[in-house]
Formats: C-alpha cells, structure tokens, sequence
C-alpha cells in the first residue's frame, strides 16, 4: 500500500507521510538513477522498454574513441560504419592464443 500512515491506539491518524511534497521537493538528475527509474517504472506498469538503438549508438561511440585513441586520427561515424575492422580473434577456442598475430597500437602509428 502506499499509505504512510501511523495511527494512536483510538485509530486516529497521528501522521502521514506527504508524497506530494516528497515529489515536489526531490528532483532527481543523475543519469544512472534515472536509469534506473525508468527501468522499475517500465516494469511497474508492465510496458516493453527497448534499448537497443542507444546502446548501439553508445557502442559505436566507444568503438570511435578507441579507434582514434590508437592511430591518432580524427575518426568519423561514416568512416566507421563503412569500416571492414574486425578485432575478433579467428580461433575463439578456449586455451593458449598466438599473440604474436595482434599489434599492440601505438597513437599515431598506421590504421
């Protein structure tokens, strides 16, 4: 129940808890709260939260940092949509790994 109510004895309501100026006075600005409460709220009234296009836009823009972070470059969204990069190991079997295959990138150095 949503009712904050303390009673004495007699059932008389001795104090109530003011949702309204709880809401009023409390305004919530961190992301990751908000989050969150957009999540619990979504399951509350039981509708389909989908996520998907932020987080592959979130991907991409982590993806476009670290490309530039390693060469250096100024990276561009079309530049990396039409980009062939592919980072995947070609044997993704558990076990030993030849590293010598994978270059450590240096700012500024090659694409």
């Amino acid at each position: 129940s949503n009712d904050a109510i303390i009673n004495d004895l007699a059932g008389n309501v001795i104090w109530k808890y003011d949702y309204a100026a709880e809401k009023e006075a409390f305004k919530q600005t961190d992301p990751y709260v908000l989050e969150h409460v957009n999540w619990v709220n979504h399951i509350r009234s039981n509708k389909p939260i989908d996520q998907a296009s932020e987080t592959a836009v979130a991907n991409m823009a982590a993806i476009m940092g670290r490309e530039s972070a390693y060469t250096g470059a100024k990276t561009t969204w079309e530049e990396m949509i039409a980009s062939t990069l592919d980072y995947t190991p070609q044997d993704l079997n558990l076990g030993k790994m030849n590293m010598s295959t994978f270059v450590v990138p240096v700012p500024g150095k090659g694409k």
